[in-house]
């Protein structure tokens, strides 16, 4: 429905012409290039680590281990007791606690 109502014409009041339904509507919602960067991001990344990769095990147990052992995706493992320990050492000397 909305592909029908986005080539539909409608009249400009303040300029007197025509504009496609899809130009009113883009001045109307928030899409700030910082808002879109991060959204699209954060909607591609949500996707990857909640769908694509437990899909990807459930039909190919083990095919993703090669993906996941790369240094851009450690952050799923989470921190060892070591790197927790530093985290929290420095964020006690950074603030005095």
């Amino acid at each position: 429905m909305f592909l029908m109502l986005q080539d539909m014409p409608v009249l400009c009041r303040r300029y007197s012409c025509e504009l496609p339904l899809y130009s009113v509507f883009c001045y109307s919602v928030p899409m700030g290039p910082d808002y879109t960067q991060w959204h699209g991001s954060y909607e591609v990344a949500k996707t990857f680590y909640t769908e694509f990769i437990p899909e990807a095990e459930a039909l190919m147990p083990g095919v993703t281990s090669e993906v996941m052992s790369n240094p851009y995706h450690q952050w799923t493992k989470g921190l060892s007791k070591e790197q927790l320990q530093l985290q929290l050492d420095f964020y006690k000397k950074r603030y005095n606690q």
